[in-house]
Formats: C-alpha cells, sequence, structure tokens
C-alpha cells in the first residue's frame, strides 16, 4: 500500500466555481458531484444506473 502524499484540496470554492461556468449548463451538475466527491472522469463514465 502506498502511504506517500495525498491532496486533500486542490482548489477553492471560487476556483471550482470559474471552472465550472465555463462549461455547459447541462455539464454542471455533474462536474460538481464529482468535485465534491473525488470521481474521477473514468469512474464516472463507467458507471451503471
Amino acid at each position: 500500500m502506498n502511504h506517500g502524499f495525498r491532496q486533500t484540496h486542490f482548489m477553492t470554492q471560487d476556483e471550482l466555481n470559474e471552472v465550472i461556468s465555463y462549461m455547459e449548463d447541462q455539464h454542471q451538475p455533474v462536474a460538481l458531484v464529482m468535485a465534491y466527491v473525488g470521481l474521477s472522469l473514468s469512474d464516472a463514465v463507467n458507471k451503471k444506473a
């Protein structure tokens, strides 16, 4: 098991809001959920209902 560096904070809320604001409206909710729960794009794409 790797016990190395683990990043606990990547960007501020203002920075996240700015990034999200550049996305199309339909993608913003998914991107926010991904950001808050730490879900990677590959994990989000592979999720099944």
